[in-house]
């Protein structure tokens, strides 16, 4: 009988910790999860609340023994204005380190057959304002542009430090995720909510900035090909496209107006901090290859589920 592997998924009420979870369970792995301030109940898989900035998961490895640790928890962005610079480096550099020290000790303890993976999932902000026309590659070296990136950046680097006969680290260098499910503080939902509602949208700098979207359900697939596949110590995770704030406004638009949702032909928008327009991107090619993955949704299509999404949530 073939022995079920392990997961153990740090950050499992997250935005992708959610869709990551439906893909591991369909998929026929024991699944523990953590949480921290969202409620969780499933009977499905072990739950664990736990703070990371003060408790510890080390005794958590030596009971649940798992295989796989996938730590997709962090401080968010969308913090930045409220949240000081060291709040920051003490949940998305030190946690981070610390955990994959802490599974480190754990897997040196209890060496078997079964070679284990600590997965990391950062951002592609550590890289910072794009300069190549191509994007950034898995080699490229980081260069942040504020605390949270700087922060991320620092974890990466660390990360890729640790070397273990037993243990693969991998860091997985994610775009910007959207989707069903994500926190209503993020520019997509806004953009629908606001539509919906007629309200004003505010824009922080000139429209311009550009980055590529990539639809969550295609990122957890990408995961789930590194759980398989993945030896090296980065890959990039990344959709084919890179669209500019007005862009997906204008996309989102056209989405409720072929619906018949709203009837306005423009959006009303507010300008804010003109001089704010950084661009990200990286490429994804080597890691594509080497997985045997691609982001197959089309923005519009992954605009469409979301849409249902919503609609599903203002009804209930």
């Amino acid at each position: 009988m073939q022995r079920q592997t392990k997961v153990f998924l740090i950050g499992g009420s997250g935005f992708i910790g959610q869709n990551l979870k439906i893909q591991l369970l369909s998929n026929n792995l024991n699944l523990a999860l953590t949480y921290n301030n969202s409620i969780l109940n499933d009977n499905k898989c072990t739950v664990i609340q736990k703070d990371l900035t003060s408790d510890s998961l080390y005794n958590e490895f030596i009971n649940l023994n798992p295989d796989i640790v996938i730590h997709c928890a962090g401080l968010n962005p969308s913090a930045l204005k409220s949240q000081s610079d060291q709040s920051f480096y003490k949940f998305n550099r030190d946690v981070t380190v610390n955990l994959a020290k802490d599974f480190l000790k754990y897997s040196e303890l209890n060496k078997n057959q079964y070679r284990k993976k600590f997965l990391n999932l950062s951002t592609y902000e550590i890289y910072g304002n794009i300069k190549e026309l191509t994007g950034f590659n898995e080699s490229s070296r980081t260069n942040p542009l504020n605390a949270y990136a700087d922060s991320k950046a620092q974890a990466v680097n660390e990360i890729e430090k640790l070397v273990s006969n037993s243990v693969d680290f991998i860091n997985v260098i994610c775009t910007n995720n959207y989707g069903p499910g994500q926190s209503s503080d993020k520019l997509i939902p806004i953009v629908f909510n606001k539509l919906l509602k007629n309200q004003e949208i505010i824009i922080k700098g000139d429209g311009s900035s550009k980055r590529t979207w990539t639809f969550v359900q295609d990122t957890c697939e990408g995961i789930l090909k590194i759980l398989k596949y993945g030896k090296y110590k980065r890959y990039h995770l990344s959709a084919n496209n890179q669209i500019s704030v007005i862009g997906v406004i204008k996309a989102i638009h056209e989405v409720l107006k072929t619906q018949n949702l709203i009837t306005t032909d423009s959006a009303r928008l507010i300008w804010h901090e003109t001089n704010n327009n950084p661009v990200f991107k990286i490429n994804s090619s080597w890691s594509e290859k080497e997985l045997n993955w691609t982001a197959k949704t089309p923005f519009s299509m992954g605009l469409k589920h979301t849409l249902e999404y919503l609609k599903k949530q203002r009804d209930e």
